[in-house]
């Protein structure tokens, strides 16, 4: 997931923000992945349905 909203500029992904004020951010930008990231959502997600573990819901593009 790519996240160009600024922040504190140190890199790290792996910080943890308490859900109280990551909620108060707006971002300006849609969430939105790269192929690479895609891919590996969409194959656990295939996994995890054959395995009958998650339901298959039709993926709606917004317009």
């Amino acid at each position: 997931m790519t996240d160009d909203s600024g922040g504190t500029g140190d890199g790290d992904a792996s910080a943890i923000i308490p859900l109280h004020e990551a909620r108060r951010e707006r971002l300006d930008q849609p969430v939105r992945f790269d192929r690479r990231e895609l891919d590996q959502i969409l194959r656990l997600y295939g996994r995890m349905v054959a395995a009958n573990e998650w339901r298959d819901y039709a993926i709606d593009h917004l317009a």
